[in-house]
């Protein structure tokens, strides 16, 4: 069985010395050739992609190594300002000054909180005040009234007496 098939019909070459399809006319050599350059192309895309990733790859690790590096100077240099005395002093006084800064501020909560308590207890106060003083100014119209309406009762009641 010949191996030739046609790549555009897939019509069967009666024998492998055929350069034609027998079906299409589709020239076997030159599709082969097209094949063939198609091939290289891909293979040479890929070869780029992959020169194009190891490069990548060779940049970050550049810039790794370079961040390392700059991190390392950065500690070095930090650790040599840090034994410097006067810096030593310095950041002991910052130190310090920042603790009194926090004790005072948790001295001002407390005082602003019992400020606060103070304030809250005096508005209810006068709050319960006021309410006594209404209740009272209310008991006081309700006894005035009462006390007319039995004003008028013994003024009916004497008039009544008066009319018997």
């Amino acid at each position: 069985m010949p191996a030739k098939v046609c790549p555009v019909c897939g019509n069967h070459a009666v024998s492998d010395d055929h350069k034609f399809c027998e079906e299409c006319g589709t020239s076997f050599a030159e599709w082969e050739a097209k094949k063939r350059v198609d091939d290289e192309r891909r293979q040479s895309e890929e070869a780029e992609r992959a020169a194009e990733r190891r490069r990548e790859e060779q940049l970050r690790e550049q810039k790794r190594k370079h961040e390392q590096e700059r991190q390392a100077e950065e500690e070095a240099l930090e650790a040599k300002v840090g034994e410097d005395p006067e810096v030593r002093a310095a950041r002991e006084q910052l130190e310090e000054a920042e603790r009194e800064a926090k004790q005072r501020e948790e001295q001002i909560r407390e005082q602003l909180g019992a400020a606060e308590r103070q304030a809250r207890e005096r508005v209810e106060k006068q709050q319960r005040e006021e309410e006594k003083r209404r209740e009272a100014a209310e008991a006081a119209a309700q006894a005035e009234r009462e006390r007319e309406e039995v004003r008028q009762r013994v003024k009916e009641l004497e008039e009544q007496r008066a009319t018997e």
